[in-house]
């Protein structure tokens, strides 16, 4: 058996994989509690030093994502962008919209916004359950996350909130929109061209139709803050899409990841025309997905010259290399916590007293469970299309 073979067992060890579960998990808490210390600047009135210590924190642990996923699972990222947008990437506020194909589409834009030196300052809308978390929830509540408890209808007074204090950040954040609202299956795919057919709207192969609604609520709740939006489109080469269980086991693929920089001026205000617009953008992402599925790279120029591609002048692909730092930060937090694992485990076995079993069974289960949650959270939880 070869060692590169021997390797890949290893990874795939439930054992190995329980370990890497405790080290992101007691890492997180460690950085909850002391984002729970750094509270009282907000309440002090220093807002912009509470939101530094957050970005920081937020950093720290949030980069386990994409060192589990370059350094462990060897998930390689391709970028296109023009040198503009590459340069750009990380020193102006923005929009990403980004397809949903899988369940590593957001690792990808973890991946990119490690790359754009902007990770700790992340924002997407979730779901407010969420927040009640331990670890990531807790972080998302601390880091102002935008919660919607039902739908955009019936949320507006907390979007507005989440857009209000966002337009106040004095950092550099990105916040995320998945447009078609749920991940792509071939059920909820189908759901959703039914209704574009009834509408008149030109079908999507690749993508569900994009909900336009929440996208000008929130250009037009930024457009003070934002200087642009950046269409994002993720694809994976030979169509191999892993899920969050496979690149924990340490299975690797190949991902392209197409940046498209359109200034918020260009997109319109009004909530008709702005819906327009995002419908011909996602028009061509499915454009650049056929491609992709085709070739396994997105087009040059010239090509999306002929396929009526706007927004790609100049565009070049880079390579998305992993980080040494994001290493060393992890193995730091690994002999960290496993240190307290090591004497916490020597502790029960040398007492063997029936209280010091119980807490350590239940330390066992709250890591399995809270586990178990972060992989099924990857997967399609949404009736749409059912």
């Amino acid at each position: 058996m070869s060692s590169k073979s021997m390797f890949s067992k290893f990874k795939a060890n439930p054992v190995v994989q329980f370990v890497l579960a405790y080290v992101f998990l007691a890492s997180g808490l460690l950085v909850n509690f002391t984002q729970i210390l750094m509270l009282p600047l907000w309440y002090l009135g220093k807002v912009k030093d509470y939101r530094k210590a957050i970005n920081l924190l937020n950093f720290s642990h949030w980069t386990f994502i994409p060192t589990l996923a370059q350094w462990w699972a060897n998930l390689q990222v391709t970028g296109y962008a023009t040198p503009l947008t590459f340069h750009l990437l990380g020193k102006e506020p923005a929009i990403p919209i980004m397809n949903h194909r899988g369940e590593l589409d957001w690792v990808v834009s973890w991946i990119m916004c490690d790359y754009a030196s902007i990770l700790g300052n992340a924002k997407c809308f979730v779901k407010k359950v969420i927040r009640y978390v331990p670890c990531i929830g807790w972080s998302f509540w601390m880091s102002e996350f935008i919660f919607l408890k039902r739908s955009l209808e019936h949320d507006k007074k907390s979007i507005d909130t989440g857009l209000k204090n966002l337009c106040s950040f004095d950092e550099n954040f990105w916040l995320l929109i998945f447009c078609e609202g749920t991940r792509f299956t071939k059920e909820k795919h189908e759901k959703s061209m039914e209704f574009a057919k009834k509408r008149n709207i030109p079908l999507l192969k690749h993508h569900l139709l994009p909900r336009t609604k929440g996208f000008s609520i929130a250009a037009n709740g930024l457009r003070s803050k934002v200087k642009c939006v950046y269409d994002v489109t993720v694809a994976w080469k030979d169509g191999i899409e892993l899920t969050l269980a496979d690149m924990v086991a340490g299975k690797s693929c190949m991902n392209s990841c197409l940046i498209r920089r359109i200034p918020i001026e260009d997109v319109p205000e009004s909530e008709e025309k702005a819906g327009e617009f995002l419908h011909q953008i996602y028009r061509e992402k499915d454009e650049l997905c056929e491609f992709h599925m085709k070739n396994n790279r997105f087009p040059t120029v010239a090509e999306a010259e002929e396929l009526g591609v706007q927004y790609y002048k100049d565009v070049e692909r880079r390579p998305i290399h992993r980080r040494v730092r994001n290493l060393l930060m992890c193995i730091g937090w690994s002999l960290l916590t496993l240190h307290f694992f090591v004497k916490m485990t020597s502790c029960v076995f040398a007492s063997l007293s029936l209280m010091s079993l119980t807490l350590f069974a239940t330390i066992f289960a709250i890591v399995a469970a809270l586990f178990y949650v972060m992989m099924q959270a990857g997967k399609p939880q949404s009736s749409y299309g059912k």
